[in-house]
């Protein structure tokens, strides 16, 4: 467009300055119209549009036209273990009790499960394996990613369950031992059940009860998608960074990483130091890291920024209410189908089929439709800028106006047209 109205103010100050004809005027001004790139709109439209197409055929929804250049620049992939890189299809592994005997722990067990009003894949995995009968419910805070626990006030007492270095702070004795931290380390989701009696709980403002007495640690198994290992070689073949940002402990969550095709040598952080880093800290730690574990929905939030921060350009999956501060963050929005309303909304990408194996296909079709693009574009201002010299060059020696809106269009079909 400025070649375009350069050129034309040079000419029209040059008929001025000679007397041009009107017949002479009106057939440069067509020319020099004709140099514009009006279709260059029009094929980025119709490239898009065809990308969407063939993407969607892979398994991923586009829902905002934007995403297919942006899913061409992305350098860096934030992903779930939950979900993401497992089938969050959880088994109850062991149940090993602590401070009652094997049939009381079960029974008690099977009871929280039944009597929960706010039941989740783990409630369910955990009452499949123990059946209980339902009691009637003083309070309860269900479970909360920022929190990582959930608890059931019965007319006995409080009856918690959730993260074991999440609960250790209120326990009787303040200590655990490291035998839950040697279960998470073989890549198994642990979970400390606990009791405090005679106490109740505030279902506004959930607060854990102190004097906790554990019962039992349990530890659940998540199935690793059977793609996952071949899908994340892909994506390191295609020179895309991988972090894993979880709410599960950072040591199960290196340990699944590796059983999926990460370096052995990967760095595990936990969301309970990350609070007391200051920006220039985390910014240093979120490069050296590949694991983040324990992380609440606010501190993925801040990692995202921070990372957006070093120049990176970001895509995040998740598929939970709990990701969608991260979804909104980043640069590529991705939404598993099956995932919350809300994470559907607010995602740039949907994959239809529950896995993140499409998304190097999509990665792979992003690049393709960006060189492309660049392609068309040197076509446009290759074709543009040559008249426009043609024309100046005429202009400077005075020669005759050099080109005719006929000669014009042949060259535009013989060139961008085909």
């Amino acid at each position: 467009v400025v070649a375009a109205l350069s050129v034309q103010v040079v000419t029209a100050y040059r008929g001025s300055a000679e007397g041009m004809t009107v017949s002479e005027s009106l057939r440069a001004a067509a020319v020099l119209v004709g140099l514009v790139p009006q279709g260059l709109s029009f094929m980025v439209t119709t490239t898009y549009a065809l990308a969407v197409i063939r993407m969607a055929g892979s398994g991923a929804l586009i829902q905002r036209i934007n995403a297919v250049e942006s899913i061409s620049n992305v350098n860096l992939l934030c992903l779930d273990k939950t979900g993401t890189l497992t089938t969050n299809n959880l088994t109850v592994e062991e149940v090993r009790p602590m401070g009652a005997d094997a049939l009381t722990v079960s029974s008690l067990l099977g009871d929280y499960c039944a009597s929960a009003r706010t039941s989740n894949h783990t409630t369910d995995a955990i009452g499949a394996a123990y059946p209980g009968r339902e009691r009637a419910v003083v309070a309860e805070a269900p479970f909360s990613s920022a929190r990582k626990w959930s608890a059931l006030a019965f007319d006995d007492g409080v009856y918690v369950m959730g993260a074991p270095e999440m609960l250790q702070p209120s326990l009787a004795d303040g200590s655990l031992g490291t035998e839950w931290q040697e279960i998470a380390a073989t890549g198994l989701r642990v979970l400390l059940f606990a009791r405090a009696s005679g106490s109740t709980i505030s279902e506004d403002e959930p607060q854990l009860p102190v004097g906790l007495v554990p019962l039992a640690i349990i530890s659940l198994r998540d199935e690793l998608r059977p793609e996952a290992k071949d899908t994340i070689t892909q994506f390191i073949n295609a020179g895309i960074g991988m972090k894993i940002i979880s709410g599960d402990n950072p040591e199960t969550v290196a340990a699944l990483a590796m059983q999926a095709g990460f370096a052995s040598d990967l760095r595990a952080v936990s969301g309970l130091e990350l609070d007391a880093l200051s920006d220039a800290e985390l910014r240093r730690v979120a490069e050296e890291s590949t694991v983040f574990g324990r992380i609440t929905p606010q501190q993925k939030e801040r990692l995202i920024r921070v990372l957006r921060g070093r120049g990176r350009h970001i895509a995040m999956i998740g598929d939970g209410v709990n990701d969608v501060l991260a979804l909104k963050q980043s640069d590529l929005a991705i939404a598993m189908r099956s995932g919350s309303q809300v994470t559907r909304n607010v995602a740039d990408i949907v994959l239809l089929d529950d896995s993140f194996a499409t998304l190097p296909k999509a990665f792979i079709e992003g690049q393709r439709v960006r060189r492309g693009m660049l392609d068309i574009i040197r076509l446009f201002l290759v074709r543009t800028l040559s008249v426009a010299l043609v024309i100046l060059a005429a202009t400077l020696v005075s020669a005759d106006f050099p080109t005719t809106p006929r000669q014009n269009g042949v060259l535009a079909f013989l060139t961008v047209g085909i």
